[in-house]
């Protein structure tokens, strides 16, 4: 796992994101003189960015980044899953701020996590950029996505990532819910998607 805030990730995240921000920077410019600005739609600050969880064990990960975060055996979080989203949201900022700084215009950087509980999903608003997640059929997903849509004033967000299927059902062999019925709950558009699944929060 990635140590989300040591110094040495910092000052890589520092030059790699003001490459793409200055390259990025250079093709809006492109499309200012061509009149077809409106053709960007924007930038993904990661992708679904976390501390996430071991592999073969299932136990929690970021202890390096608790360290550097000033926690301790002698001095833990009070909650550790609100301590390492924090972390996580320090890391998209840091993103988001680099890529500002050269040229990449306000409202148009997205967060991307992948939305697993609702103290997750805070790493996912930042000052500088839009929300967003990735958007699969798991149960109970969108009432919580749109809760905490809510809670922030219900911003502009972004699908990162997604399909009508999940995928652990997908390995099985299963369809999913079909592409008018994934779609029409995402944006709930009135009659469309009526048929949705009871699960995916519609």
């Amino acid at each position: 796992m990635l140590c989300l805030n040591s110094q040495g990730v910092r000052r890589a995240v520092g030059t790699r994101a003001a490459l793409i921000g200055t390259e990025i920077a250079k093709w809006l410019q492109d499309l200012k003189r061509a009149g077809k600005v409106d053709l960007f739609i924007g930038v993904i600050a990661r992708w679904e960015t976390e501390l996430g969880r071991d592999f073969d064990t299932g136990k929690t990960l970021g202890y390096c980044a608790l360290t550097n975060a000033g926690y301790s055996e002698k001095n833990p979080p009070v909650d550790i899953d609100e301590a390492r989203s924090k972390i996580v949201k320090d890391y998209i900022e840091l993103w988001a701020q680099t890529l500002t700084d050269v040229g990449v215009p306000h409202g148009k950087i997205y967060s991307h996590i992948a939305l697993g509980t609702e103290k997750s999903a805070a790493s996912a608003f930042c000052d500088l950029c839009a929300p967003g997640t990735s958007t699969y059929p798991f149960p109970g997903f969108l009432q919580t996505w749109r809760k905490d849509l809510a809670s922030h004033g219900h911003p502009p967000w972004a699908s990162c990532e997604g399909a009508a299927i999940d995928p652990r059902e997908a390995k099985r062999g299963q369809l999913g819910i079909g592409m008018e019925g994934y779609l029409g709950n995402l944006f709930k558009r009135r009659g469309f998607g009526e048929h949705i699944r009871a699960e995916f929060g519609g």
